[in-house]
C-alpha cells in the first residue's frame, strides 16, 4: 500500500504527470501530490484531479510549466495559487505550501508559506494529509498515520480544534464516509458533537455551507452521505439553522428520485440534473419565507436560487391546474411551462395523473409541423397573429 501504482491511478494522464514530475526535478521545484490524489491511488482508485503543492511558489512553478509545455495558466495572486492547463486541455491545480491560523470559528483562514510538513498539518484528515514528492524518489510522506487510518477505514482529525477552526470539515467528514464507507474515529466525533453543540456551524456562511450541500448533491451515492450526515449530528445542525426538524429531512427522498430517474430513462429521457433536482427536494421541507432567507445556500447564478425559492410549489401547482382539464392542448399549456428540473419533478409528484403520464411519455415531444415562415407564406401579417397562429397549430398537434 506504501507505493501505489500512480500509473493506474492516473490512466491517460500519467504520461503528462510524469511530464510535469520531470519538469520540476530539472527545475529545481519541490513539487508533490497531496490529499485525495494520495489517498485514492493508495486505496486503487483513479485519481480524477490531481491537486500539487509547490513549496516556494505555486504561481513560478505554472510559470515554468507554460514555458515548457505550452498551454495556458490562470494565476491566482491573492492564494498564491494557479492552473496550469495542457495544450490538450487537462487542467492540474497548482498551491504554493502553506500554513493556516483561524482567528476565528468558521472563519476564513490567514495563511502564510510553510513548508510541506506545516502544509499537510493543516489538513482535515490524516488519510488527506499525505504527500508523495513528484520531484524525488516518488515515496509516500506519512507524519499522521494516515496510512494506518487507511486501512482502518477511518477518519481523524490531526487536532482537537478541527472542527471548531472549519466546522465544514464536518460535511467533509459524511461525504467521505458515505463514498469510502470510513467512519469518523471516536474522539474525532466527539470533537465533531462538541463543535455543532456550541454553534460553530451557525457562524460558516450559507455560501461556504451551500457549497459543502452541494457537492453531497454531486457525489454518486448522496443519499449515502446525508445518511452519515444524519448520523454526525449534521442534519439536526441544518434543520436547526433552517428552522426545521432535521430528522424529517431525509424522508423518502433518496427512493423517490430513483423510481423518477429509472422510468424517465426509459421513456427516452436525458439524465436529470441531480443537484439541481435535490436542491428543490430540501426546499420543499422549507416554507417559502425560509427559502427567501436561505436562498443564498444554493450555488450558481439567480436561475437557481429563483428555482429554490419557488421549490416544488411551482410543481404541485401545475399538477392543481390540471384538474378538470379536458384536452391535451389544455394540459400541455399548463405543462410546458415548467422547466427539466422542475419536470423531472413532475413524475415523482404527479405520476398518477394522466395527464402528467401523457406529457412525460410523449406530449412533450410533440411540436406543430409548421413554422412562422409557413404562416407568412399563407398571408397572415407579421404581429401578434404569428404568435397565435402557432400556438394554434401547437394545440392541434397536440390534439392529434
Amino acid at each position: 500500500m506504501e507505493r501505489p501504482d500512480l500509473a493506474t491511478a492516473f490512466g491517460d494522464r500519467w504520461p503528462l504527470v510524469s511530464q510535469v514530475a520531470e519538469l520540476a526535478g530539472t527545475g529545481g521545484y519541490q513539487v508533490y501530490l497531496v490529499g485525495g490524489g494520495v489517498r485514492d491511488a493508495l486505496l486503487g482508485l483513479s485519481v480524477v484531479d490531481p491537486d500539487l503543492v509547490v513549496v516556494g511558489s505555486a504561481p513560478s512553478f505554472g510559470r515554468h510549466l507554460l514555458e515548457e509545455l505550452g498551454g495556458d495558466l490562470q494565476e491566482h495572486e491573492a492564494f498564491v495559487t494557479a492552473t496550469w492547463t495542457s495544450p490538450k486541455g487537462v487542467a492540474i491545480d497548482l498551491a504554493t505550501s502553506r500554513t493556516e491560523v483561524y482567528e476565528a470559528p468558521g472563519e476564513l483562514p490567514v495563511v502564510s508559506p510553510a513548508t510541506i510538513e506545516e502544509d499537510l498539518a493543516r489538513r482535515d484528515f490524516t488519510v488527506n494529509a499525505m504527500a508523495i514528492e513528484l520531484s524525488g524518489r516518488w515515496e509516500v510522506i506519512d507524519l499522521h498515520d494516515g496510512l494506518g487510518d487507511l486501512r482502518r477505514r477511518t477518519l481523524r482529525v490531526l487536532h482537537p480544534k478541527s472542527f471548531s477552526d472549519d466546522p465544514t470539515r464536518g460535511w467533509r467528514a459524511a461525504r467521505f464516509g458515505g463514498r469510502l464507507g470510513f467512519g469518523l474515529e471516536i474522539s474525532s466525533r466527539a470533537w465533531l458533537k462538541e463543535s455543532l453543540d456550541r454553534g460553530d456551524m451557525a457562524r460558516v456562511s450559507q455560501a461556504r455551507i451551500g457549497a459543502e450541500i452541494d457537492k453531497s448533491f454531486r457525489e454518486v451515492s448522496p443519499g449515502k452521505v446525508w445518511s452519515e450526515a444524519r448520523h454526525l449530528g449534521l442534519v439536526s445542525a441544518l434543520g436547526l439553522r433552517l428552522g426545521v426538524d432535521g430528522t424529517n429531512l431525509l424522508d423518502g427522498w433518496a427512493g423517490a428520485l430513483r423510481a423518477q430517474q429509472g422510468q424517465l430513462r426509459k421513456w427516452g429521457w436525458a439524465a436529470m440534473d441531480a443537484d439541481a433536482a435535490l436542491w428543490l427536494w430540501l426546499a420543499d421541507h422549507l416554507a417559502v419565507d425560509v427559502r427567501e432567507a436561505h436562498r443564498g445556500l444554493v450555488p450558481g447564478n439567480g436561475e437557481a436560487q429563483s428555482r429554490f425559492v419557488a421549490g416544488l410549489d411551482v410543481v404541485r401547482g401545475a399538477i392543481a391546474q390540471l384538474e378538470g382539464v379536458a384536452h391535451r392542448s389544455q394540459a400541455g399549456r399548463i405543462l410546458e411551462g415548467l422547466d427539466s428540473i422542475e419536470t423531472a419533478w413532475l413524475w415523482v409528484l404527479g405520476s398518477s395523473n394522466a395527464w402528467v403520464q401523457w406529457w412525460m411519455r410523449s406530449g412533450h415531444a410533440i411540436h406543430p409541423t409548421v413554422d412562422g415562415h409557413v404562416l407568412l407564406s399563407h398571408g397572415i401579417p407579421e404581429g401578434p397573429g404569428i404568435g397565435l397562429g402557432l400556438q394554434e397549430a401547437l394545440d392541434s398537434a397536440r390534439d392529434g
